[in-house]
C-alpha cells in the first residue's frame, strides 16, 4: 500500500504499526488507513466508532497487484 502510495506520487505521513504486523496506520493526509490482522479487527471494532458516518466507496481509488 505504502509503495503504491509513493508510486501514485502520493505524500505518505506517518506510518505506525509495522513492525509489529498486527495493526497498521498509514497517514495519507487527507486519508487515514487502518489494516488489522483479523483479532486486532475484531477487538477494536472501529466501525462502530464511525457507525453513523456515511459510506464512501473508494473502489475507483484501490489499485491490485495488476496495477488495476
Amino acid at each position: 500500500m505504502v509503495e503504491q502510495a509513493y508510486k501514485n506520487q502520493m505524500d505518505v505521513k506517518r506510518v505506525e504499526g509495522k513492525e509489529a504486523s498486527k495493526w497498521v496506520l498509514i497517514d495519507l493526509g487527507d486519508v487515514i488507513v487502518h489494516v488489522f490482522n483479523q483479532s486486532e479487527r475484531e477487538f477494536y471494532q472501529l466501525e462502530k466508532l464511525w457507525s453513523d458516518a456515511p459510506l464512501v466507496d473508494l473502489s475507483e481509488m484501490v489499485v491490485n497487484d495488476s496495477g488495476l
